[in-house]
């Protein structure tokens, strides 16, 4: 699973390493599961992989929302080389050679790709029992 962080106008404002659903040599359909945990934050939004938890963690400040875009990638390496080569579509971009090709390629390897691996938009929200923000609104007098 690749994630990447977006900012307030969905620029990307930082990537979280890739998460295997086939850690340490584990093959199908013995894929492991990945956890996020939202905890309290101050500043800016962060955050950080606990590998032996398999847990994604994001500290998230008061009244902040985060935006995660989630997308599959195709692994690393000789298996990495091995998922791409067996996509039709990604066959018929390597044929038709584009100018951009090796450009292509990274985001293939990234999950950055939406023809081949295109992403969800996961989005936390640290919300607590008081307000935080006020919104004022002003209300005409009825007449």
């Amino acid at each position: 699973m690749s994630m990447v962080m977006l900012d307030k106008d969905g620029g990307v404002a930082g990537t979280v390493p890739p998460v295997d659903f086939y850690p340490q040599g584990s093959d199908w359909p013995d894929a492991r599961p990945f956890f996020v945990k939202v905890v309290e934050g101050e500043g800016k939004t962060s955050w950080g992989w606990d590998n032996s938890n398999r847990t994604l963690i994001v500290n998230l400040p008061k009244a902040e929302v985060a935006r995660f875009e989630l997308s599959s990638y195709l692994g690393g390496g000789q298996t990495g080389s091995h998922n791409q080569s067996i996509l039709g579509v990604w066959n018929w971009i390597e044929q038709a050679q584009p100018s951009n090709l090796t450009m292509m390629r990274t985001a293939v390897v990234q999950g950055r790709f939406w023809m081949l691996t295109s992403s969800r938009e996961m989005v936390l929200v640290h919300a607590g029992r008081r307000l935080v923000y006020a919104e004022i609104l002003k209300v005409p007098p009825i007449h």
